[in-house]
């Protein structure tokens, strides 16, 4: 039995709550990678989110989902839905100091002034055009 802890990167904050989890399976499986590739018993992965069955139906997928996929070839795993109440590992996940992501991607300004061609500027600029 194991656990694995890691901060999500600023872009995977932005990711659905399913790629949340199913990104966690996978940076899991790459930590181990070295003790759990090729083994005969299954891994069993327990999961306290139902958000996973997300995938259990046919769906055009991003690259990134594919991706995954390509990865978790090499393994011999399985997944256990705990909820929550009941899967003790909770606690590692939900501890009460972990960024809760609250305060990304407030106040961005995603097109500033200056990427704006200033409407006043243009006017002097065509008027010293024509008058040269």
């Amino acid at each position: 039995m194991a656990y694995f802890s890691k901060a999500l990167m600023s872009p995977e904050r932005n990711y659905d709550v399913w790629d949340w989890e199913f990104l966690a399976i996978v940076v899991a499986l790459h930590h181990w990678r070295h003790l759990l590739i090729g083994t005969q018993e299954p891994v069993m992965i327990f999961t306290n989110h139902a958000n996973l069955q997300y995938y259990r139906h046919p769906q055009k997928i991003n690259r990134r989902v594919a991706r995954y996929i390509n990865f978790l070839e090499d393994f011999n795993y399985q997944l256990k839905h705990i909820p929550g109440k009941k899967n003790r590992a909770d606690a590692l996940s939900c501890h009460p100091d972990h960024d809760d992501s609250t305060g990304d991607n407030e106040h961005v300004v995603a097109l500033p002034n200056e990427v704006f061609t200033n409407m006043m500027s243009m006017a002097a600029l065509d008027q010293a055009i024509l008058a040269h």
